[in-house]
């Protein structure tokens, strides 16, 4: 499983964002207003930010803009008002990450994580955005081609000889992890293995079903080692994991 220090690391950065949702169409009692006097969003303390970078974004049938500022903030707002909002933040993507024809945001952070991000998923049925529960605990996430599932890649000490990968799934705001890859390569290791497994998710928490057990040489036989080990064996083999029916 993965080490313990991670674990807190991507709680603590998951606790970061806040998870205000909003469409552009409705207001709240949670939406944060616009200075209408300013050329953009405008911090709890009424600083104006300078914006740093802005880029328009289609909800339903309006355009709303995704700004990000010096105070390290990002906001989306429909031109009156500011709906979403998130502090200590490092710059956005707009992308569409789950392929289904609608954009969506990555919001990135400044961390010791490589690929530490939220997502905010367009729901088009809803027509709103959604912030993708626990999205922080898979750094680094990727697609695997032709599919609804996903990958992430962290590293887990010894300059990177200790690494790991999860394969889940996103549900309309949720995760569903369903396997992992754990490497143990650091000399100073006792044994040097990569371990691979079956997770099954519960209610009262996720357990782990051992499948597999490597040398760590066999990364050496990919480009880009581990990261190409992981990319392979789920593409081949992700369906292994999934929930029999």
């Amino acid at each position: 499983m993965k080490t313990p220090l991670l674990h807190i690391v991507l709680a603590v950065f998951a606790f970061v964002a806040m998870t205000v949702i909003s469409s552009c169409s409705s207001k709240g009692d949670q939406s944060h207003n616009l200075d209408d006097s300013a050329n953009g969003p405008v911090d709890d303390s009424g600083k104006k930010g300078r914006v740093l970078q802005q880029e328009p974004i289609l909800v339903g049938d309006k355009v709303c803009n995704v700004v990000f500022t010096d105070q390290r903030v990002i906001s989306i707002d429909d031109g009156n008002d500011t709906l979403i909002k998130w502090t200590c933040t490092n710059g956005f993507e707009v992308t569409d990450f789950n392929h289904d024809g609608h954009q969506d945001v990555l919001i990135h952070y400044v961390s010791n994580v490589d690929g530490l991000l939220d997502l905010l998923l367009y729901l088009p049925s809803e027509r709103r955005f959604a912030v993708v529960k626990h999205f922080t605990s898979f750094p680094s996430a990727d697609s695997i081609a032709a599919t609804p599932y996903y990958y992430s890649y962290y590293r887990a000490g010894c300059a990177d000889e200790n690494w790991g990968s999860d394969l889940f799934a996103i549900t309309a705001d949720s995760t569903v992890r369903y396997g992992t890859i754990e490497g143990h390569g650091c000399d100073s290791d006792s044994t040097r293995w990569i371990a691979i497994s079956r997770v099954v998710s519960r209610p009262s928490g996720d357990s782990v079903v051992p499948l597999d057990t490597l040398p760590i040489a066999t990364i050496d036989g990919y480009q880009d080692l581990s990261r190409g080990f992981i990319r392979e064996d789920w593409t081949k083999n992700y369906s292994r994991f999934l929930p029999q029916r």
